[in-house]
């Protein structure tokens, strides 16, 4: 397979080229028109290619899950240290918001996409999808080149911006 130019898309598997593919930083922000926090968290990859969107990241659990996972770390120290040590609340959800993340790779068709919002002054990007599962909705991410993103979205998604 042919490597291509500096600078230049990655090519895929299949020998067509990617429309844009940029590393992203997943952020827990809102922006507003949207109105939800990011699911994603941390260094990632999004893909915007003619089938849809390729996301590479970690997402965090479901909540009944970080429920779970988080009285039992509380009952589990409070039986080995027989009640003498009660994990603060905080802690807590530093753990399970950031800590215990799950892969979140996928890809996600454009007739998915419900609508994108964007952030200019702090290069950030919120995508929201038709999903069922809450704790991946929406993509909320910053990058260097969000103005080259917003201009794949507003061509394989018009009509979806929001303001």
């Amino acid at each position: 397979m042919p490597v291509p130019p500096a600078g230049a898309a990655p090519m895929r598997p299949d020998g067509q080229q990617m429309h844009v593919a940029v590393a992203v930083r997943f952020r827990k922000v809102m922006i507003k028109p949207i109105k939800r926090y990011g699911a994603y968290r941390g260094g990632g990859t999004l893909r915007l290619e003619r089938s849809g969107l390729g996301v590479t990241g970690k997402h965090v659990r479901s909540l009944a899950i970080r429920w779970v996972i988080g009285l039992g770390l509380f009952a589990v120290c409070l039986a080995l240290t027989s009640g003498r040590l009660v994990p603060g609340f905080i802690p807590l959800y530093f753990l399970l918001e950031y800590g215990l993340l799950e892969e979140g790779n996928r890809h996600i068709p454009w007739t998915n996409v419900t609508r994108f919002a964007s952030q200019p002054s702090k290069q950030r990007v919120a995508i929201e999808i038709s999903s069922s599962e809450k704790n991946e909705n929406p993509l909320v991410f910053s990058c260097d080149q969000s103005q080259e993103v917003l201009q794949a979205l507003r061509t394989f998604a018009p009509g979806r911006e929001v303001s």
